[in-house]
């Protein structure tokens, strides 16, 4: 219940996908010069909604170009040196070939214009590898929520790899986050990215739905989402906020969170959902949702306005990301078992080519 498993694991092998057909129709951009060429970049992948289209063979990237990569399942962070050799060809690699289903070749490159992004020169590499699923959908899911300032916002697993994100733009639109963790070290980090009240669900034992439950269950678990729910209330009036139930639930658990999201939304609230780490089918008492006219709003991902508009603040400083460690590839294994149990706080990289931690571009990491 406490974060969504967006672990950033850096991979060696790019892969891109589409996020529609008709964007795997349209040219690609390619940043072509004589002489030498310096950018950096970061090519992420954007999931399909409704269909993934195949690949075109025609505008392919062949580089001969020296580059520092460091990729993890989601977003390529490079420093590239282009020559002009750089060409726009033909390779055999693309011919059948639908995208997300293929690795490929170091030295080649699928781009997008869109789908090009500035890497924050700030970070090291294993930061700026580690942020952009849960910026970005964070980013989309307050956009579709329409969250506005002042308002309340509701986030479960607030110190996960979603949540630290979330505190955060939310703080920066002016609204009001409410964290909901599971211990005092993830409270703390949530304190210090900006949530205004922090609730340990610990202290709430019965809260989370679970399928089958008795009579006798479900009575002790609405009365802890009651209770659960007057903390809040006490928080928010101790402030002078509106008590009367939150404006947004930041939602990305599912079914053990979900009853609890839509009974603590206030009238005309709306609860936003990205996931369902706890379980992907959901009961609720629906009551709550028409009398009160309530709105659920389904979110996936972030589609490439979003993402360039969240990278922009990650690059301007305004939002950061929140790496609580880095793991050696030998050390993986390491990282998956604390997402396992429930021990992540923000975000998780394994370094793949970097040949250590701190590294923040193509000139430091030539010279270590």
């Amino acid at each position: 219940m406490d974060g969504a498993p967006f672990l950033q694991l850096l991979f060696v092998l790019v892969f891109i996908q589409s996020f529609s057909h008709q964007l795997c129709s349209q040219p690609f951009n390619i940043l072509r010069k004589s002489n030498l060429l310096k950018a950096e970049l970061c090519i992420f992948d954007l999931h399909s909604l409704d269909s993934v289209g195949s690949l075109p063979t025609d505008f392919v990237v062949d580089r001969t170009a020296s580059a520092d990569m460091i990729v993890d399942g989601t977003c390529v962070w490079f420093e590239a040196l282009f020559d002009d050799q750089t060409v726009l060809s033909t390779s055999p690699l693309a011919t059948n070939t639908s995208w997300g289903n293929r690795m490929y070749r170091l030295d080649q490159e699928f781009v997008q214009g869109q789908q090009l992004l500035r890497k924050p020169p700030q970070l090291t590499w294993e930061e700026a590898a580690s942020y952009g699923v849960g910026c970005f959908t964070s980013y989309r899911m307050l956009d579709r929520a329409d969250l506005g300032t002042n308002e309340t916002v509701l986030i479960w697993g607030a110190a996960g790899g979603l949540g630290c994100f979330a505190i955060q733009l939310a703080r920066l639109q002016g609204a009001v986050p409410i964290a909901v963790v599971s211990n005092e070290e993830k409270a703390a980090v949530a304190r210090l990215l900006g949530a205004e009240i922090v609730v340990d669900r610990t202290e709430f034992p019965d809260l989370a739905f679970h399928p089958g439950e008795t009579s006798a269950r479900q009575a002790r678990r609405l009365a802890a989402t009651k209770a659960f729910g007057r903390t809040i209330q006490s928080a928010l009036a101790e402030r002078g906020i509106r008590s009367d139930g939150v404006d947004v639930v930041f939602e990305h658990t599912g079914q053990e969170t979900f009853p609890a999201s839509v009974f603590l939304a206030r009238r005309m609230g709306r609860i936003v959902i990205c996931g369902a780490t706890s379980g992907y089918e959901l009961t609720f008492d629906v009551r709550h949702l028409w009398m009160r006219q309530k709105s659920i709003i389904g979110c996936h991902g972030s589609n490439a306005q979003d993402s360039q508009r969240a990278n922009e603040l990650v690059c301007q400083g305004k939002i950061r990301p929140v790496l609580s460690k880095a793991y050696t590839v030998d050390e993986c294994v390491l990282a998956h078992e604390e997402m396992r149990q429930n021990l992540k706080i923000g975000t998780t990289a394994c370094l793949m080519v970097a040949p250590r931690l701190g590294l923040r571009n193509l000139a430091e990491t030539l010279r270590a």
